[in-house]
């Protein structure tokens, strides 16, 4: 049984290097830059429109206040000409004081929270940009690789054809466990046995294992779980 298995594995890393050689190319890498940044971008739009509301409520609220106390200016000195005791006149002077104080205060908060308001403007502006170039090179590069795929179409299929036919002598359950590590991107996945240990991970191997691979089958190490043979 391990001879079979070793077999398929051997033809398998025609596969497994044909699937390196286009997990590694430029076409790839760019391809995935682009899927990365196209994936996280709705995260930071969404930040954005919450510093935006944020702004928004903060301006609404200044602009409110602003006009509250410019109508408060505007009944006291229109009061202030006929006032004629002089302790009530240096209140409502003070008073005056008070709000054009505030209302100056309040002008350079609302001139602040409008250059942040053109800030976030300008960065929706630059993501819309970016996304754009990010979709272009997304498409033009999933295209590229594409036409790489293509080009070893022929001989990925040759392959899985093969793998099909020594599959058919293996038996489900040890197929099974290949295939199941297979997708977790581990390969190979067949060791031979060094000593009385696993050539993955060292570990000593039981006498029931060391028995079983005597005979022929393939064991899986308790430790690294994987498939052990005996050469």
């Amino acid at each position: 049984m391990s001879k079979k298995l070793l077999a398929y594995q051997e033809t398998d890393k025609k596969l497994k290097e044909i699937e390196n050689t286009l997990n590694a190319s430029e076409e790839k890498k760019q391809m995935f830059i682009a899927y990365k940044y196209i994936s996280g971008v709705s995260e930071v739009i969404a930040k954005l429109d919450k510093t935006a509301e944020d702004l928004l409520n903060k301006f609404n609220f200044a602009i409110s206040k602003q006009n509250e106390l410019s109508e408060e200016l505007k009944e006291i000195t229109s009061e202030l000409d006929e006032v004629r005791d002089e302790n009530e006149a240096n209140y409502m002077l003070k008073k005056v004081d008070e709000l054009l104080s505030a209302l100056k205060s309040l002008e350079a908060n609302i001139e602040k929270i409008n250059e942040s308001m053109a800030q976030v403007k300008s960065e929706y502006g630059a993501i819309r940009a970016k996304t754009k170039q990010a979709q272009d090179q997304y498409k033009e590069y999933a295209e590229k690789f594409k036409a790489l795929q293509d080009g070893v179409a022929n001989e990925i299929k040759a392959i899985n054809a093969e793998l099909a036919k020594l599959k058919k002598d293996i038996k489900p359950e040890l197929m099974q466990k290949y295939d199941a590590k297979r997708k977790d991107k581990i390969f190979p996945v067949l060791f031979a046995l060094s000593g009385d240990k696993c050539g993955s991970c060292g570990m000593a191997l039981s006498m029931k294992d060391i028995s079983e691979l005597e005979s022929g089958e393939v064991v899986e190490c308790d430790n690294c779980r994987a498939l052990v043979y005996k050469a």
